[in-house]
């Protein structure tokens, strides 16, 4: 399939492959979490009523409750985290699988064949939800398998595509729209459902924007400059010169890869990352409503604001690490621990402070919100950290580390279930320094075992000879920085 437009001279192909990775980032988690505020409506209302905060009185709850349409399904608490979290089961598993057919293959099949997939099973939700229990469970595994080539893809294209000196801003700025994802997630499915009175209608509209860009997406997206048919001769020279040579052909060297110190510092501090975005992504819903008594119609829009202001923050960052390592002369190493621990402990701490608000929701709210904004600097550090160990592998090593840092999906609801059967104020304290303890832990072990060193195992054979110099030369540079 092609485009008749031919070559794009107003805009450089690099910055629309980008675009294309920002709005698959915003469809995928929009469509991942739909289930998390629709399942408020779903199903019937659990939890400790003498102990949650008592009914709220605003301008959103005041009248007779809407009642939505769609039928109420009987889960119970441990059944609906099943529900939310048996996503991440296929979203781990399929993680390995899609980060080597990205590198080997390229990124543009896997992706666009897994968010092709993930937009048909959006579709058929609501009628597999009339289903036995054990059939949404499996969708929803499924449903995570077509997700899991997302960010190996992303990494794959930016690989291939993105020159280091863009990459923190432009890794920011697609990588970090998960956060538009959440807000347009809760907000247009609650507040479409809202309007229309019905649950299914939010996954039929997600189903339908998944199907623009999926058209989109197999017009203008390909794997590399190489292959590109709209791409400027400029532009494509300009890139052939900026950016590593790249062999996809390589045998994997999975020795280098899983004995890689550096990398498996990324992997922890996704994981913490990740329990910190996972509970507040697909618990968060749940406690606005089960807890602090929040409406459909209010929920979706204290649900959103956490994560209305992460992307620009993630892309504020991003544009200042790249002024550090570019103008100000800074160690990208030292850019990249600096970035990922600011966006980790902080954070958690306005976490905590949210949990002390009580039922104060507002501040509660606030607070939340000033702890995902926080996330930003995250995305120019760890993030984006396995460009500088590969080149040849970025889709399998970012598989690996997001892969891995998912099973905090999963963990988080594990965690929330057992810590929390009852939704109470008390419970939910305990979760929220749970989420502190790991932010900081994951933390202290990434700034101790960084890297920003391309490794040995990511040579070709006939290249060798560039890692004994690079290596001679960082010698060299320690060398004379020592004191006499």
């Amino acid at each position: 399939m092609g485009c008749p437009c031919g070559k794009t001279k107003f805009m450089p192909q690099r910055y629309i492959i980008a675009i294309l990775c920002m709005t698959g980032v915003i469809l995928s988690y929009g469509q991942r979490i739909c289930m998390n505020i629709t399942i408020t409506e779903m199903t019937e209302k659990n939890g400790s009523r003498s102990e949650s905060c008592p009914p709220r009185n605003s301008s959103f709850t005041k009248g007779p409750k809407r009642n939505i349409s769609g039928g109420t399904l009987h889960w119970s608490n441990r059944e609906q985290h099943y529900v939310i979290s048996s996503f991440y089961i296929g979203y781990v598993l399929a993680h390995l699988p899609s980060g080597m057919l990205c590198d080997y293959f390229g990124a543009r099949y896997p992706f666009l064949i897994g968010l092709t997939l993930s937009t048909l099973i959006t579709f058929a939700t609501p009628l597999l939800c009339t289903t036995p229990y054990f059939v949404v469970i499996a969708s929803r595994i499924i449903h995570g398998v077509a997700q899991a080539p997302l960010y190996p893809g992303i990494s794959a294209l930016f690989a291939k595509w993105v020159p280091l000196n863009e990459r923190a801003f432009l890794g920011s700025f697609s990588m970090a729209a998960n956060a538009f994802g959440c807000v347009l997630g809760n907000f247009l499915t609650g507040a479409t459902v809202h309007l229309i009175g019905s649950w299914p209608i939010g996954f039929y509209l997600w189903a339908v924007i998944g199907s623009v860009w999926c058209v989109l997406f197999a017009l203008w997206a390909y794997s590399s400059p190489a292959v590109h048919p709209f791409i400027t001769d400029r532009e494509k020279a300009y890139l052939e010169g900026a950016i590593v040579k790249y062999s996809t052909k390589m045998k994997i060297p999975w020795k280098g890869i899983l004995t890689c110190v550096p990398i498996w510092a990324i992997v922890v501090l996704e994981i913490g990352h990740g329990f910190t975005v996972y509970t507040l992504l697909n618990a968060f819903p749940k406690y606005l409503h089960d807890v602090l008594q929040f409406e459909l119609s209010e929920n979706a829009i204290a649900s959103s604001l956490p994560f209305s202001m992460q992307w620009f923050s993630a892309v504020a960052f991003g544009m200042f690490a790249d002024y550090l390592i570019v103008k100000r002369g800074m160690r990208v190493i030292l850019c990249r621990r600096l970035m990922a621990v600011f966006g980790m402990v902080p954070a958690a701490a306005c976490n905590v402070l949210a949990g002390y608000m009580m039922c104060n929701a507002e501040l509660a709210v606030l607070m939340f919100t000033f702890g995902v904004i926080l996330k930003g600097p995250v995305f120019s550090g760890s993030k984006v950290n396995h460009l500088e160990l590969t080149t040849n592998f970025a889709g399998l090593v970012m598989a690996l580390c997001n892969g891995i840092g998912a099973i905090s999906g999963f963990l988080s609801s594990a965690i929330i279930t057992a810590v929390a059967p009852g939704n109470t104020l008390e419970e939910w304290h305990l979760v929220f320094w749970i989420m502190f303890g790991i932010a900081v832990v994951t933390s202290i072990f990434y700034w101790f075992l960084s890297s920003d060193i391309r490794q040995k195992w990511d040579y070709p054979e006939d290249e060798l000879d560039m890692y004994e110099k690079a290596a001679e030369e960082r010698r060299a540079k320690i060398t004379v920085s020592k004191p006499e």
